[in-house]
C-alpha cells in the first residue's frame, strides 16, 4: 500500500495545553539577567516558572518504561484537537503497549485482535536544511501479528470506519507515547509533563508473513505534511499573482497566488466531476497557539452562495473561526482581515516597474479602429506581478514574494539585530483540515483544506560571518539553552551514550562573485525606477577585521566566487534590487546550514525532543523560553534551537601518581584541579535533526547540530552590519560536507514515504 511521496528535500512542562495568561510588556528582545526569560517570543505566554538548562525528566525516577498506542481519529477530532485528544478524551485504539487498556480495542468483523509495536522512529527536522524551510516529522515502526495473517489491515480499516472515515488509507491516525515510572516503592505512575501525540496519515505498509504470523513494517507522515508533498504543493498550471503587500499578492487579491491555485483546483473539480474540491489557504497568524489570534478585527463579509463553488461553509465554520477567516467577495478564497496578519503579510512590495503589471488588453484596444492605442499601454506603479511556471511549489512561491518585500530589506538592518544576535525571518508550517464527509466517488479521496501558515522565525547573525568577525548576543543566547550536557572526564555525564564530531578544517564561505551593485538585474532595477544611485544595502555579513589566531580560534575565510543563489531563476517578476540580492544569499544561509563543527550525538531518550507542537493542527503556547513549549516540548517552529555541550579533558598524566593533572589555577578557572573546556567545540550547538527510537524496552535518540562559530574569541562581538552601496553577504561553500559519512552529507534523509 503506497501514499503520498515525500521528497525528502521538501521536510523539512505542562501536561496539557495551558493557556495565555497576558501580554509581553517592554523591549523586544528583553532578557532577564537572573532567569534567561526571553521577551520577545510573542504577544502571549505561559510562564512555567522553572531554571534552565532542565534535567531530562525521566531520571528523577528509579525505573521507567514507555507505552505506545495507535488509534483512530474522526474528522472532527483531527480537524479540532484542543477539544478531542490535547483535552485528554479517550481514543480508540487498534493496539497498545504492555497489555494498556485490553478492553479498548477495535472490533472487527472477524473478532478483536492483539497487535505489537516496535521500532518505533520518529524523525524530526528541527532547524532548516532545504530550500524551503518547513518542518515535519516521518514516521516508521513495526507491527508484529502473531499466528495470522491480514488482520492488522482489517483493523485500521476498521478504526477508520467507526470514526466515520471511508477510507482508512486516507484517514488520520495517531500515535500516543506515554512514560510511567517508579520511585523505588514498585508502584508505577504516569510521568507528568511527558505524554505526547502524534497525529499521522499512513504513506506505505509493506507485509511480509511466515509460520509465525505477520510483521508489518509500516511507514506515515506526521498529519498535515501532505501539503508539502509534491502532489499537493506543486502547480499545475502557470500561476500569475498581484498586489501592493504580501498579504495581497499571497492571499487576499483579486488575482492572488491562492486565488490562482484555488481556480485551478475548482476547474479540475467541474472536469472530473469531484464533489468537493480541495482548497488552499496562506495565513499570516500573528500566534501559531492561540485558535482565536485573529479575532481582533473584523473578518472580511462572507461572499454569496454562488461565489463558493462546491464549498460547504455551515459545515465548517469551526475551521473557519479557529483559523480567522471568512470567504472573500474579491477573490472567493478564505482570507485574513488585514488588521490581523503579522509583520510579514503586512510588509509591501518594492515597488518597481519591472515587478509591475501592464494594462489589460481591453483597456489598450480600441475597437473603433480596430487598433492597439500605444499611449494607453502603460505599467502601472502601485502594483507588483509575479509568474510562477507549473510544477514549481507554493512554498517556492511564497519564499520568493517575501524575499521581494521590504520586510525582507528591514529585517536586515542594524535595528532589527536583538541582544541575542538574532534576526526576524519566516517559516512556513503546514497543516490540514478534513472539509468533505464522503470521499469523491471519481477519486475515492476526501476534500483537503491545505493551510500555509508562514510566521515569522528568529535567526542568528552567526549564519553569515565576515572573516575574523565574531557575532553578538552569545552571552544572552546561552540563557536559552534548555539543555546541557557534559562529556569526557566528567561524573556529570549521565546522558551521552554515544558521540561523534567531524571538524572540517576546509571551510570556506562563499562571497558574490560581482558586486550587488554591478549585477544586470540590479542596473536595470536603477534604471526603471528611474534612479542615478543605488539605494543603500544593509550587509548582514559585518565588518570583516584581522584573523583571530589566539589558541583555539576557528576562524572562517571567504572567498569571492558565488554566482547564483537557490532563488535565482525560479520565476518571480521583475529585477532583483540590491537588497534582495542580500536577502536571498541570507536565506540561502539561513536554510542551508554553515559550521564547519558537526556534532552527532546519541544520548538516553529526552521527552522534551519529542516534537508534537505543530503537528496535526495543534500548536501548545510558549512559554517564557524561546527554545520552550508551555507543554514541555521543543518549540522548533519560532526560531533556532540551541543546546549546549561542554567538553573536558585533562592536561596529561601525572607520572608519579599514575593519575591525570587537570590543570592549574588561572583566571579562567581558579579552582585548581577542575578541568578545563576544550573551547574550540565546547558550547552552543545548533540542533537541526532529532531520531527518537523506540525499541525492545529502550528509548533512546539522536541529535544532530551544528557549532555556532567563534564562540571561543575573546574579542569584542562584530557589529552584524555595515551601510554599504556595494556589499552582499557571505554563504557556505560546502553546506556539511562531503565525503562518505551519510549523516554529515545530508543529516536528514527521512525514510521514503
Amino acid at each position: 500500500m503506497t501514499g503520498p511521496t515525500i521528497n525528502p528535500a521538501s521536510i523539512g512542562a505542562a501536561a496539557a495545553v495551558v493557556t495565555s495568561i497576558g501580554s509581553v510588556g517592554g523591549v523586544a528582545g528583553a532578557t532577564s539577567a537572573v532567569t534567561g526569560a526571553f521577551g520577545s517570543i510573542g504577544k502571549f505566554f505561559t510562564k512555567l516558572g522553572v531554571k534552565l538548562p532542565l534535567k531530562n525528566p525521566l531520571f528523577a525516577y528509579a525505573t521507567y518504561d514507555y507505552v505506545i498506542g495507535i488509534g483512530a481519529l474522526s474528522k472532527a477530532e483531527i480537524n479540532d484537537p484542543y477539544s478531542s485528544y490535547i483535552a485528554g478524551k479517550p481514543i480508540s485504539l487498534i493496539c497498545k503497549s504492555a497489555n494498556a487498556s485490553p478492553t479498548n480495542r477495535v472490533k472487527t468483523p472477524l473478532g478483536q485482535f492483539d497487535f505489537f509495536i516496535n521500532n518505533l522512529k520518529l524523525s524530526s527536522l528541527i532547524g532548516f536544511q532545504t530550500q524551503n524551510n518547513p518542518g515535519g516529522t516521518v514516521i516508521t515502526f513495526d507491527i508484529i501479528e502473531p499466528y495470522s495473517l491480514g488482520m492488522f489491515f482489517i483493523a485500521c480499516q476498521a478504526a477508520a470506519t467507526r470514526k466515520g472515515n471511508v477510507s482508512w488509507r486516507d484517514a488520520p491516525f495517531i500515535i500516543t507515547l506515554e512514560f510511567r515510572g517508579n520511585k523505588e516503592t514498585g508502584a508505577m505512575s504516569n510521568i507528568p509533563g511527558t505524554r505526547r501525540y502524534i497525529p499521522f496519515q499512513f504513506a506505505d505498509i509493506s507485509m511480509t508473513a511466515d509460520a509465525n504470523g505477520s510483521k508489518y513494517t509500516c511507514k506515515a507522515i506526521s498529519w498535515g505534511l501532505d501539503a508539502i508533498t509534491d502532489a499537493t504543493a506543486n502547480f499545475k498550471t502557470d500561476i500569475s499573482a498581484e498586489g501592493k503587500t504580501v498579504q495581497e499578492v499571497l492571499q487576499t487579491g483579486v488575482r492572488s497566488l491562492q486565488a490562482g491555485m484555488n481556480k485551478k483546483l475548482r476547474a479540475i473539480a467541474t472536469e472530473q466531476s469531484l464533489e468537493k474540491a480541495d482548497e488552499v489557504v496562506i495565513l499570516f497568524p500573528t500566534e501559531l497557539a492561540s485558535k482565536d489570534q485573529m479575532a481582533a478585527g473584523p473578518l472580511p463579509k462572507l461572499s454569496a452562495p454562488t461565489l463558493m463553488g462546491n464549498i460547504d461553509v455551515d459545515d465548517l465554520k469551526t475551521t473557519y473561526s479557529t483559523l480567522g477567516v471568512s470567504r472573500s467577495e474579491i477573490n472567493s478564497s478564505l482570507v485574513q482581515s488585514i488588521g490581523t496578519v503579522n509583520a510579514l503579510g503586512a510588509s509591501a512590495m518594492r515597488v518597481g516597474k519591472a515587478d509591475a503589471p501592464q494594462t489589460p488588453d481591453n483597456v489598450v484596444y480600441n475597437k473603433e479602429i480596430d487598433h492597439f492605442m500605444r499611449s494607453k499601454n502603460t505599467i502601472g506603479g502601485d502594483q507588483n506581478s509575479f509568474t510562477f511556471p507549473q510544477d514549481s511549489s507554493v512554498m517556492s512561491a511564497i519564499n520568493s514574494i517575501l524575499l521581494k518585500s521590504a520586510f525582507a530589506d528591514e529585517t536586515l538592518r542594524e535595528e532589527a539585530v536583538t541582544t541575542e544576535g538574532e534576526r526576524n525571518w519566516w517559516t512556513i508550517v503546514p497543516q490540514q483540515y478534513i472539509i468533505s464527509s464522503k470521499p469523491n466517488t471519481p477519486t475515492g479521496r476526501l476534500a483537503y483544506l491545505h493551510v500555509y501558515k508562514v510566521v515569522l522565525y528568529k535567526t542568528h547573525t552567526s549564519k553569515i560571518l565576515a572573516a575574523g568577525g565574531k557575532p553578538p548576543g552569545y552571552a544572552e543566547l546561552n540563557k536559552q539553552a534548555v539543555k546541557e550536557y557534559n562529556y569526557m572526564f566528567t561524573g556529570k555525564n549521565v546522558d551521552i551514550i554515544d558521540w561523534k564530531l567531524k571538524f572540517d578544517y576546509s571551510f570556506t564561505a562563499e562571497l558574490p562573485a560581482s558586486l550587488a551593485s554591478q549585477s544586470i538585474d540590479t542596473q536595470r532595477s536603477v534604471s526603471d525606477a528611474s534612479k542615478g544611485t543605488p539605494t543603500k544595502v544593509v550587509d548582514p555579513n559585518g565588518k570583516s577585521q584581522p584573523t583571530d589566531n589566539s589558541p583555539g580560534v576557528q576562524s572562517p575565510t571567504v572567498r569571492f566566487i558565488k554566482t547564483l543563489t537557490d532563488y535565482d531563476l525560479r520565476g518571480g517578476g521583475g529585477n532583483d534590487t540590491q537588497a534582495t540580492r542580500a536577502a536571498k544569499v541570507w536565506h540561502d544561509a539561513v536554510t542551508k546550514g554553515i559550521e564547519m563543527t558537526a556534532l552527532r550525538m546519541k544520548i538516553i531518550g529526552d521527552p522534551y525532543y519529542i516534537v508534537q507542537s505543530g503537528l496535526g493542527n495543534y500548536h501548545s503556547a510558549p512559554s517564557e523560553f524561546q527554545n520552550l513549549n508551555a507543554d514541555g516540548s521543543v518549540n522548533w517552529a519560532s526560531g533556532e534551537v540551541d543546546i549546549r555541550v561542554n567538553y573536558k579533558s585533562p592536561i596529561d598524566l601525572n607520572q608519579g601518581t599514575g593519575l591525570y593533572n587537570f590543570g592549574k589555577k588561572t583566571y579562567k578557572d581558579p579552582e585548581t584541579g577542575k578541568s578545563q573546556n576544550i573551547i574550540n567545540f565546547s558550547g552552543l550547538y545548533q540542533l537541526i535533526h532529532v531520531d527518537s527510537l523506540f525499541q525492545n524496552g529502550q528509548f533512546t535518540q539522536e541529535l544532530k547540530a551544528f557549532r555556532r562559530p567563534m564562540q571561543e574569541s575573546t574579542r569584542a562581538p562584530t557589529p552584524p552590519y555595515s551601510s554599504t552601496t556595494d556589499k552582499t553577504v557571505a554563504t557556505p561553500a560546502q553546506g556539511y560536507g562531503d565525503d562518505s559519512d551519510d549523516f554529515y552529507a545530508k543529516p536528514f534523509v527521512p525514510p521514503t514515504a
